[in-house]
Parts: structure tokens; C-alpha cells; sequence
């Protein structure tokens, strides 16, 4: 064991029997044996061959708890409990806990709810997506990565009728668009193919044709001329009797004339029972006959009228 002593004391008191080394002395050293010698050393105060601790470290890269050394006191720091922590103070050691560990979850309100189970330390979630079919709804996280935003991408939400005839369009159920059907009346037919609807008549159409000629007459009324016949027509007259051939494909449907009176203008004027219009039999599409003078026309002596021929 190391004697504590000033140098004047051991000259002094100590038993002659012990040997002691005296000549490195100096302020603040201890007497400690040395084996080796079998002397009395004057040492710095050491413990098992260390010097004092007068100062301590933190090792690795969290937060030290060693702070300072004052007067020859190490000081560290106090562990302190944040929140979910619980710190418990054993004879050795210090017990550090979570206290406000997730065990479960719960899904609230009346919708379906997102949270499925837990796995471990994992709180388990379920995913959102679209689902298949007439859904116009699209999921995906905000640029914030944040939110989840829910997009509308439907375009079509109602339908209308233009312009000012029945309409086809009836109304929207729902995400559906419902249209009239198209029915076949009397004489109509309607057929359609992947792309259009087509109507049409079963009967083909009655289209009228219209032609004009010009009658002459003599000083005392009498038919002299035919003129302005129609291309690929002729005529042949016969005192008061006009044969006329033509190349409408039609049987007549119609003759009236429109005859010059100085007094009056034009005057309309139809065939007689006594100077009739007529169609040979057996050429009713080629040829018909008028006999005429200007008191049936309406027209004056010398004068002229227009013959109405229609088909």
C-alpha cells in the first residue's frame, strides 16, 4: 500500500528497516512500492500502474451523455423521458421503453373502411383503385405526394335535340343515354348497317315535268304556227288540230293555255269538250293532240298564246 507523507516526516519517523528512494521527490506525489527494487518510490498516485481519470469521452455517433470533469468530478448527462418513452431505474440499469406503442386500428364512420389488420409493428391498409365498367374515375397521389385525389374523367353527362324536327334524343338514365327508336310507317322502309340509318319510300316518287310551247294565230283566229317547241320535239298542223310528238316518257297529266289579250294581258284558258286535248291510244307516253283557235286560248286574232303541257 502506497504511505502518504512529506519528505521531513519519513526522515523523521519512519523504521530504518524500510527502504526508501528519496532522490526524485517533487509536490503532489505518494510513496508507492516498487517489487522490482524492493524500494519506496516517489510516484505520481496511480492505480494498478494508470494515472488518475480526470476526464471522460462519448464513443459512437448519438447524442453523449458525458459532459465535463470539475474538480476532479465527472459529470454526464441526465436521461430524460420524452413523449412515448417511460424511463425505469433498476440497481445497474436504466430500462427504456415505448409507452404509447400501436397495437391496433380502427376504422370510423359508415363507409368501407381502408385499415385491414396488423402484421408485426405494421399497421396494414387497404388500396385504393378504380374500379372496372362504366367508371369514369381515376386515383392518384397529388403532386404533393400527400393527398390521394379522386378525377372525374366522364365527358358525356346529357344529350340534345337540334334544329326544329322530332327529336331522337329522350332522355338520360343513370350513365345512359337513351334514344327514340325510328319506326317504319305506310310506304316506308328504314335499314340500317354499323355506321347510318336509311329511310325510304317504297314507292318511287311521282316527279311532275313542265313544258311550254307558243300557238300562232291569223287575222280571223285561226292556228298558222307552232314555234318554241322543246328540244327533240315536233308538231304537225292540220287546220285547227296540232299533233304534237315528244320525248318525255310520259303520258300527259295536264294542258291549260295562257292566251295575249291586248285588253286583259294573259289569259288562262283549258280545253273544251268541242276543241279538245287528246292521246292517241297506244302512244299515250309519245304523243297528244290539242285543237285549238284564239277564242280558246284566249288569245286575239293575230295574236299568239302559250301552251301549259305537263307530265
Amino acid at each position: 500500500m502506497p504511505i502518504y507523507a512529506q519528505s521531513s516526516t519519513l526522515r523523521n519517523l519512519l523504521i530504518p528497516l524500510v527502504d526508501i528512494d528519496q532522490t526524485t521527490l517533487a509536490n503532489e506525489q505518494v510513496l508507492q512500492y516498487n517489487s522490482t527494487t524492493g524500494k519506496f518510490e516517489n510516484q505520481a498516485l496511480s492505480l494498478a500502474g494508470s494515472g488518475f481519470i480526470t476526464s471522460g469521452t462519448s464513443l459512437g455517433t448519438g447524442s453523449g451523455v458525458f459532459k465535463q470533469e470539475v474538480s476532479g468530478a465527472l459529470q454526464f448527462r441526465s436521461v430524460l423521458a420524452g413523449s412515448g418513452i417511460t424511463l425505469t431505474t433498476g440497481t445497474n440499469e436504466i430500462t427504456i421503453a415505448t409507452s404509447g406503442a400501436n397495437t391496433s386500428a380502427v376504422n370510423i364512420g359508415t363507409g368501407t373502411g381502408i385499415f385491414t389488420s396488423k402484421s408485426g409493428d405494421n399497421i396494414q391498409l387497404r388500396s385504393l383503385k378504380t374500379g372496372t365498367g362504366n367508371i369514369n374515375l381515376a386515383v392518384a397521389a397529388s403532386g404533393a405526394g400527400n393527398e390521394i385525389e379522386f378525377v372525374n374523367t366522364a365527358e358525356i353527362n346529357t344529350a340534345s335535340n337540334l334544329g326544329g324536327g322530332t327529336g331522337v334524343f329522350a332522355q338520360k338514365s343513370t350513365y345512359d343515354l337513351q334514344f327514340k327508336s325510328i319506326v317504319a310507317g305506310s310506304n316506308i322502309t328504314v335499314s340500317n348497317n354499323s355506321t347510318t340509318v336509311t329511310i325510304t319510300s317504297a314507292n318511287a316518287p311521282n316527279t311532275a315535268l313542265s313544258f311550254q310551247f307558243t300557238l300562232n294565230f291569223d287575222g280571223s283566229g285561226n292556228l298558222s304556227t307552232v314555234t318554241g317547241l322543246p328540244t327533240g320535239w315536233s308538231s304537225v298542223v292540220s287546220g285547227s288540230l296540232v299533233t304534237v310528238t315528244h320525248t318525255a316518257g310520259a303520258m300527259v297529266k295536264n294542258i291549260s293555255y295562257w292566251g295575249s289579250d291586248a285588253t286583259n294581258g294573259w289569259q288562262l284558258r283549258f280545253p273544251t269538250s268541242g276543241f279538245q286535248a287528246t292521246v292517241p291510244a297506244g302512244s299515250e307516253t309519245t304523243v297528244f293532240k290539242i285543237v285549238v283557235n284564239a277564242t280558246v286560248t284566249g288569245a286575239d286574232a293575230s295574236g299568239s298564246a302559250k301552251v301549259n303541257v305537263i307530265f
